[in-house]
């Protein structure tokens, strides 16, 4: 299962909480830089695992790389309220056109509701889904006849409130991805629900990034090496 390879994926954050229902709550705080939130163990060949016990950091820059230049997985990046911090790794880092078909940011909450329907509370779960469903929905079904038979298709999304000016709560977050295991397989879905225990937005959201970073490549490990 996919779900299977978040405890990869999420290894290098602090503050994990065990899961509750079908949900995985993650409190994530930013430690010494953003290379050491983004180092976690990687997926290896099954092996390889039982040869040996050591593993090779990996850092989010070289994580995002890797599937950019894998180009099996295309998709959408779909991020409200905290900047596109998960979507911006993939075009730093170069390479974004083996994986990245659109980004959106819908920020205006009319907009926001033109695009996914209308939603009682826009940092929500329920808005996760209706982002994951709509974003899958085009990618899909617009690019299936082009690319269905040969990529995995997926849509990233999250939803999130980072510190604000003079409010003292910490940012909070829904973070979700919807993924083919192989091309036109019915997808899996992974949803998170995230507390963000930095001292600023700007970190909060750099530790977003991070985090949207490891999702997706965990998620993708579960077919890498098959």
């Amino acid at each position: 299962m996919v779900v299977d390879a978040i405890n990869d994926a999420v290894r290098g954050f602090a503050g994990i909480e065990s899961p509750t229902d079908d949900q995985t709550l993650l409190a994530v705080r930013w430690r010494d830089s953003a290379e050491t939130l983004g180092v976690c163990n990687p997926p290896l060949k099954p092996s390889t695992r039982r040869r040996t016990n050591a593993r090779t950091s990996v850092t989010t820059q070289q994580k995002a790389l890797a599937i950019n230049l894998a180009a099996k997985w295309y998709g959408s990046f779909a991020e409200i309220g905290a900047g596109q911090e998960v979507g911006r790794w993939f075009f730093k880092v170069g390479g974004a056109a083996g994986t990245v078909a659109k980004t959106i940011s819908a920020y205006d909450m009319a907009i926001s509701d033109s695009v996914y329907g209308p939603s009682k509370r826009y940092v929500s779960r329920e808005r996760l889904q209706s982002m994951l469903e709509r974003e899958f929905s085009q990618v899909s079904g617009q690019l299936g006849e082009k690319l269905g038979n040969k990529r995995c298709f997926f849509a990233f999304a999250d939803t999130v409130a980072t510190r604000r000016f003079r409010n003292p709560e910490h940012g909070r977050g829904w973070i979700g991805v919807r993924l083919q295991n192989e091309p036109g397989a019915e997808p899996s879905q992974i949803t998170l629900h995230a507390h963000l225990l930095d001292e600023s937005a700007e970190r909060e959201q750099e530790a977003l990034g991070i985090l949207g970073v490891n999702l997706l490549y965990g998620a993708s490990s579960c077919t890498r090496f098959r």
